[in-house]
């Protein structure tokens, strides 16, 4: 059972989740330390509270992010709706396993294939992977990074 102060912490969290500590604490009458403590007897990974600095980091559902990518919502839009960060967005999408595609409206280097392309080609450098889409290296560089792929760089 949870204590009554756990709850009306729990529960002012959701209604403002772009509270500092200290603003929640002011409205119990408590300091931020107080609530930091009652946040850790809460136990963050039953109730996925999360605490940065003196900020609370935002909560991210699996439904909400694959209602934004299904509706094709832009990243930045869906991280200032829920008032997250990118990275923190990333890490959700790493812990839910999903990929959010790319904001480009040119889609030149589709994920897949440059998967297949590496894995196919692995004596490809950079400059031939990029000849091979028709993009820049920076290009493939950034997607490579972006999505963890295993590639070693070559010499020209």
């Amino acid at each position: 059972m949870i204590p009554e102060l756990h709850q009306k912490v729990k529960d002012a969290i959701k209604a403002h989740p772009d509270y500092t500590l200290k603003q929640i604490g002011g409205i119990f009458g408590l300091t931020r330390q107080r609530i930091h403590q009652v946040i850790k007897e809460i136990g963050k990974k039953h109730y996925k509270l999360k605490q940065r600095g003196s900020k609370l980091k935002a909560v991210l559902s699996e439904a909400d992010i694959r209602e934004a990518i299904k509706n094709k919502v832009h990243q930045d839009v869906f991280i200032h709706q829920h008032r997250a960060s990118i990275k923190t967005l990333r890490e959700y999408l790493n812990l839910y396993g999903l990929v959010w595609p790319s904001n480009t409206h040119n889609e030149k280097i589709k994920l897949d294939d440059l998967k297949e392309a590496i894995k196919n080609n692995p004596e490809f450098c950079l400059r031939e992977l990029a000849e091979h889409f028709g993009v820049t290296e920076t290009a493939i560089s950034q997607r490579i990074r972006y999505h963890g792929l295993p590639y070693r760089k070559k010499k020209h």
